[in-house]
């Protein structure tokens, strides 16, 4: 069966060959998201601009983040585990970094995966 997409007629394999090109696009660029946040975690001196939803992301990625009913985020990493805030602004604090840095460093993540 032919379909309509974005006005022009498309056939089903034509869409389902651009729904893969979609998703395969979108793991790139989180993947690329996930190794310029790792490195800015592990870059000295430490980066200001490390924003919230990146670590987030990236943490989600590596291991598993539980949100608290207080709004801290538990976070599991291998076997280690640490309670963290939100920050007030977008991007994370000096001690976070230093945290998140053990921890990353600590499953052996490079910020060279991919």
């Amino acid at each position: 069966m032919i379909g309509l997409e974005h006005g022009a007629l498309v056939a089903p394999q034509e869409r389902r060959g651009a729904r893969h090109l979609r998703r395969r696009t979108w793991q790139k660029r989180q993947s690329w998201t996930r190794i310029i946040t790792v490195q800015k975690i592990l870059s000295h001196p430490t980066s200001h601009n490390i924003e919230w939803h990146d670590v987030v992301s990236l943490l989600q990625q590596v291991g598993s983040v539980t949100e608290e009913h207080d709004g801290a985020y538990k976070v599991t990493i291998g076997s280690e585990t640490e309670t963290f805030r939100a920050p007030r602004s977008d991007d994370i604090d000096d001690q976070q970094v230093v945290d998140l840095r053990r921890m990353l460093k600590g499953a052996g993540l490079t910020g060279e995966e991919g």
